[in-house]
């Protein structure tokens, strides 16, 4: 179920964090939930998403989006952010033109990344290039990366 994803995800989150950052698990795990999408059906492109319609299928790339999110939020506040990060929000990002729970998953990790990160953002925002800065510009609140 939803409720369960959710938690799961936030575990996953606490697991990661113990692990430390410079795991090499953790560009495992980005590159597993990265296939996971793409294995169930989903794909990005510029101008559209497209998923196919099943239950399953949604739940796959759901709960995939929710393990991407873990790894994002693991480190709210350390500093350098670590290289994977960027690439990670930039794919989270996209999904959040998504309708329904995918979307609001993807919105609100994005969100809590935002809220964390607000008060370093000059420092944070030099490890992305500019496409990355593109795609998250205009998700939630605009003013943190005004």
């Amino acid at each position: 179920s939803l409720e369960v994803r959710e938690q799961a995800g936030k575990v996953l989150s606490g697991i990661i964090h113990t692990m430390g950052e410079d795991t090499p698990l953790i560009k495992e795990l980005c590159f597993v939930f990265e296939k996971q999408i793409k294995k169930a059906g989903g794909s990005l492109s510029d101008k559209a998403i497209y998923v196919n319609k099943s239950k399953k299928k949604e739940a796959q790339i759901h709960g995939a989006l929710i393990g991407m999110s873990s790894v994002v939020n693991a480190f709210p506040y350390i500093q350098p952010i670590p290289q994977w990060i960027p690439e990670n929000l930039s794919i989270l990002s996209r999904w959040t033109r998504f309708t329904g729970f995918i979307g609001t998953t993807a919105k609100n990790s994005i969100s809590d990344f935002k809220k964390n990160r607000s008060d370093t953002w000059h420092l944070d925002k030099e490890s992305f290039t500019l496409d990355q800065l593109e795609d998250l510009e205009g998700v939630n609140w605009r003013s943190y990366y005004a």
